[in-house]
């Protein structure tokens, strides 16, 4: 669309400056340069560099080389050049968005005008198309201040953060780890947060760099049984949430160097779950007849507490054949997760406040459920300690924990 076909209730300016730019909220502001990729995060007065870039790896010519399963890069990355394309900024109340589009990928940066958690951070969608390349691995490059050394964090399968140290006298490949849902980098003062919609593989190869791999299109088989090279890619969108914070207790304080777990703030589990769990509006129609639009819950869960499953079971009373379909039964399973937080940062966009771990079912669902409430293992197949819904919960962290509802 034009310019001149943009409707007049939209004010359109055309700029040919070279200088950067800034978009903000209330939460921090992002400069970006004028190749529209970001170049620093201020956060409470204080600029922390975040270079964004896109760089590219070949393939070795090797008697093994990449293929499905290997990752044998010819040379440290090369970075992709942004081009001459045009940069569009769209500026509104409730959300800004900077996108550029490059010849392997249409990027875009979101920075939405939240007083809640969707302010704190910035929201990095990626649509990459590498199909027209041979032997290319594609990846997202941030360049920041943070002095983390040889040291990253990844998480294991989204539950558990645990350190990752670089080691220069290993192949460049060996320093990769998968990210299923997090990395994050941090020195006595700042921790940037990388958080991912889908799972991918990632690495600290510098001191304050942080890198995602998005793509990888690679000609040959690498003999690990696929039989074939890596030619099916599509149209593949990447969603990333980028969280910048500054740390309000000492890092010695709060984790050692030595330790080889670590944990999430607050604010980045709760941005994670908005990122992992989005919201869809469903609009009822007059085809599909009345629906109850409203769920008579009681009080809300702690912070550190996330309902992760609340399911009804299947009444598996009758016969369990494929002709029978098996109807809703009486019970409703309910699976709870306690945090592990890093209480070195704070917490801005959220209302909600810690108890340690004390939940009561009765507090929740006061007007659902019957007072009977069991304790069962994850898989729901047995049976623990029975208690009444009025039992007041101590919910350990980094603990999972099931219950049988049922229906009063």
């Amino acid at each position: 669309m034009s310019i001149s076909n943009i409707p007049s209730i939209f004010s359109v300016n055309e700029e040919s400056s070279s200088a950067t730019f800034t978009l903000k909220n209330d939460h921090l502001q992002a400069t970006f340069g004028n190749n529209g990729f970001l170049k620093a995060i201020i956060l409470q007065g204080r600029s922390v560099p975040v270079s964004l870039e896109f760089v590219k790896y070949g393939v070795k010519n090797h008697r093994e080389t990449s293929g499905a399963y290997l990752f044998l890069p010819d040379k440290a990355a090369v970075p992709v050049s942004s081009g001459l394309s045009g940069i569009t900024v769209v500026q509104g109340n409730l959300m800004s968005t900077v996108s550029v589009q490059l010849k392997n990928v249409l990027h875009t940066v979101k920075i939405k005008n939240s007083p809640g958690i969707d302010g704190i951070g910035i929201d990095i969608a990626n649509f990459v198309d590498i199909t027209a390349e041979r032997n290319f691995e594609f990846a997202m490059r941030l360049t920041t201040g943070i002095k983390n050394d040889n040291i990253f964090y990844t998480d294991l399968n989204g539950f558990q953060v645990i350190k990752r140290t670089r080691y220069s006298k290993l192949p460049l490949q060996a320093n990769y780890y998968p990210v299923a849902s997090q990395a994050f980098i941090q020195d006595q003062e700042h921790r940037l947060t990388l958080l991912t919609a889908q799972p991918l593989g990632g690495s600290s190869l510098e001191s304050g760099q942080l890198e995602i791999m998005m793509d990888r299109r690679l000609n040959q088989d690498d003999n690990r049984g696929v039989g074939q090279g890596v030619l099916d890619n599509l149209l593949t969108p990447n969603i990333f949430r980028l969280i910048v914070e500054p740390r309000v207790i000492a890092k010695e304080s709060s984790i050692s160097h030595e330790v080889p777990a670590a944990y999430p703030s607050l604010s980045v589990h709760t941005g994670l779950f908005s990122i992992l769990y989005p919201l869809y509006m469903l609009i009822p129609t007059s085809k599909i007849g009345p629906i109850k639009t409203t769920w008579n819950a009681g009080g809300s869960l702690p912070c550190d507490v996330h309902l992760v499953n609340l399911r009804t079971m299947l009444d598996v009373a009758g016969p369990n054949t494929f002709a029978n379909h098996n109807e809703a039964g009486s019970a409703t399973s309910l699976i709870l997760h306690r945090l592990g937080f890093d209480c070195g940062f704070k917490s801005p966009g959220m209302t909600c406040a810690t108890n340690g771990g004390k939940v009561r079912l009765a507090d929740l669902f006061p007007n659902m459920f019957s007072e009977q409430v069991h304790q069962m293992s994850l898989s729901m197949m047995y049976e623990g300690v029975d208690m009444t819904k009025s039992y007041t919960l101590s919910l350990l962290p980094m603990e999972l924990y099931a219950f049988r509802l049922t229906r009063s």
